[in-house]
């Protein structure tokens, strides 16, 4: 029974741990994304342009990308949050399979002491058996 529930358990280990996987790779995305998002505002600002039309398309294309940065750091913190609650569940989880596996050899190891107990205790009754009756056996 303990070996069927620590099977599960292994089970939900490696799930989380795909879990993680993915929210690490969602994690990157949305950090390229700011990145990227980032260094298109920085050559935005670096542009001059001696027309006011372009100059007035210029600071409304700012306007928008501020609020996509705003929204993109806004997901980037969920992911990064995402992330680390997976992180959370997957040491918890490790320190549960690690606890039951401790458990499973520490009940192993009681189950092999008892029978070679049991197997010196009857080796003591054969000996002594067989000493007895020597002794009573007549030279």
């Amino acid at each position: 029974m303990l070996k069927r529930y620590l099977e599960r358990q292994q089970k939900v280990l490696e799930s989380i741990g795909n879990e993680k996987i993915k929210s690490e790779q969602e994690r990157q995305r949305q950090l390229e994304r700011l990145k990227s998002l980032n260094t298109f505002d920085a050559h935005l600002s670096e542009v001059n342009s001696g027309n006011a039309l372009i100059h007035q398309n210029r600071l409304a294309l700012r306007h928008q990308l501020e609020n996509l940065l705003v929204t993109q750091q806004q997901e980037t913190d969920l992911a990064q949050l995402d992330w680390l609650h997976q992180q959370q569940q997957l040491l918890r989880q490790f320190g549960k399979v690690k606890g039951l596996e401790l458990n499973q050899k520490k009940r192993a190891e009681l189950a092999r002491a008892k029978g070679l107990k049991q197997e010196q205790r009857e080796l003591d009754e054969w000996l002594n058996a067989r000493v007895h009756t020597r002794r009573r056996a007549p030279d």
